[in-house]
């Protein structure tokens, strides 16, 4: 069973890079540029059929318990499905370009185990296609569905946490007007006040805006004498580790 959802999975996951090189031709600014050292963005899109409406209303549930984390859903409807009508309607003239691919694809899926509705998921991340982490939750038939998703969601919530639970790491993407614009931003777990070691320098800095794409924010040092320079790698660290790091 896993397998076979996993199969599907990877063939769902070919035509939604498809669509996406569709879509970013019709795009204004182009994807940002990601590399090892840097972290993805907590955002995440569910995958489902959107033709079932035990799936659309798993996937609302599902949804709710995401959104007590610190990741960001990004769409409410299927990601594949999103972008089918956003390219359709950017062809037509009806809509402009102006989605963000998630970091992270939920794969959901309906399967039956003795008489039991089974909720298969397979979290994906999106860059690499690498397989995560994957679920099966059986739905109880007596019990409402919206009271059962804190159950459902327990072992996908406790992956999401240990994801979170690294440190965000990014660089310095540039020094523009006295500002030092990072490539990480709320997207990425990214608040104001928060605090970054640059690392291999005695450097301090500290986020005072996020910018309007949330993929970006600006930062000033906090404390250290070297003057930063872009592509510095940083490193979020907690208020009390500042003191060690000077």
């Amino acid at each position: 069973m896993r397998k076979a959802f996993e199969e599907i999975n990877r063939k769902k996951k070919q035509r939604i890079d498809e669509l996406w090189r569709q879509y970013m031709k019709f795009a204004d600014t182009p994807a940002p540029s990601a590399d090892e050292w840097t972290s993805s963005p907590l955002t995440i899109a569910c995958v489902y059929n959107v033709h079932i409406p035990f799936l659309n209303l798993i996937t609302s549930v599902m949804g709710s318990q995401i959104k007590k984390t610190s990741f960001k859903l990004l769409h409410r409807r299927s990601f594949d499905a999103i972008l089918e009508e956003l390219i359709r309607g950017i062809e037509t003239g009806q809509l402009r370009a102006g989605l963000k691919m998630p970091a992270y694809l939920l794969f959901i899926q309906e399967n039956q185990c003795d008489s039991q509705p089974l909720v298969l998921m397979e979290l994906v991340r999106t860059e690499t296609g690498e397989s995560i982490d994957f679920f099966y939750e059986i739905v109880k038939q007596d019990t409402p569905l919206m009271k059962q998703g804190a159950r459902l969601s327990q072992n996908l919530l406790n992956t999401l946490k240990k994801i979170n639970d690294v440190p965000v790491r990014g660089r310095i993407l540039e020094i523009k007007d006295n500002q030092i614009i990072l490539n990480i931003g709320s997207d990425h777990g990214v608040r104001i006040g928060q605090l970054f070691q640059v690392v291999d320098k005695d450097v301090l800095l500290e986020i005072g805006a996020i910018k309007g794409n949330d993929r970006n924010s600006v930062a000033r040092v906090k404390a250290g004498d070297v003057i930063p320079e872009p592509a510095w790698k940083i490193e979020a660290i907690r208020p009390e580790q500042a003191n060690k790091v000077l």
